[in-house]
């Protein structure tokens, strides 16, 4: 297994997962079942994956110059720079007030969704080394 497929595995797993956290989270509040939220997962998963092309390319990058050293210190160094990319994107997105705790908080529950998926799926997955002989 190569070394660039983790960084594809985490981001796409982190795309996945965070719909369905965002609609079980949804779900245990409200405590009623719509079947919409299906929908709304891929409707999210869709969203995230255009949305994050740009973040996904800078943290592949990131993942590339590090690649020589990688050890537990860069894979939280990855963590923290996924988790200041996506801030940034839902800032983008949601605007200037996307972290307004007195009115809106879409902002504020997306990035904790996401943080929490960003962590399980960076932690959940192994950066395998390659040797120099392939």
């Amino acid at each position: 297994m190569e070394d660039k497929l983790y960084t594809i595995k985490v981001w796409l797993t982190t795309l996945i997962l965070s719909p369905i956290l965002f609609n079980l989270l949804t779900f245990l509040k409200i405590k009623t079942f719509d079947p919409d939220s299906i929908l709304l997962i891929f409707f999210m998963f869709g969203y995230s994956l255009i949305y994050s092309l740009p973040s996904f390319l800078i943290y592949h990058l990131s993942f590339l110059k590090l690649k020589s050293k990688l050890n537990e210190k860069s894979k939280f160094i990855l963590i923290i720079l996924s988790i200041i990319l996506m801030i940034i994107n839902v800032r983008l997105v949601f605007g200037n007030n996307s972290y307004n705790i007195n009115g809106n908080f879409s902002g504020i529950t997306f990035s904790v969704i996401y943080c929490i998926s960003i962590i399980i799926s960076s932690y959940y997955f192994k950066i395998h080394k390659t040797n120099q002989w392939g």
